[in-house]
């Protein structure tokens, strides 16, 4: 494996899909609801095929209790509440647990 992403925006996409995690919103279709997104849409933002447009960030800012858009955008921590932050960080290593049992499984 090369280590390069397979969609442009991937990052981005893995940020959207821990907030989505963090907020205990099982499916990006549910979360697409949530947000009055199509379900398209927000499948092709998770995966970072297309980037999260600023009116989206807006909406989610305006739903998501702590949220900050550069965060999604950047991985910028800095404006985040605690709180939320405290939840990405844990969904995180969830996923790097899961990454590492995969690898050895």
């Amino acid at each position: 494996m090369s280590g390069e992403p397979k969609y442009p925006f991937e990052e981005q996409g893995r940020r959207l899909r821990l907030l989505r995690q963090a907020e205990r919103i099982p499916s990006g279709l549910a979360f697409a609801k949530l947000l009055n997104w199509p379900q398209s849409s927000m499948s092709q933002f998770e995966t970072g095929a297309r980037r999260v447009p600023m009116d989206k960030a807006l909406q989610l800012r305006a739903k998501v209790p702590g949220f900050d858009p550069l965060w999604l955008w950047e991985g910028d921590r800095r404006g985040l509440s605690y709180d939320l932050r405290i939840r990405i960080e844990e969904e995180e290593a969830k996923e790097a647990t899961g990454e590492l049992v995969r690898r050895e499984g």
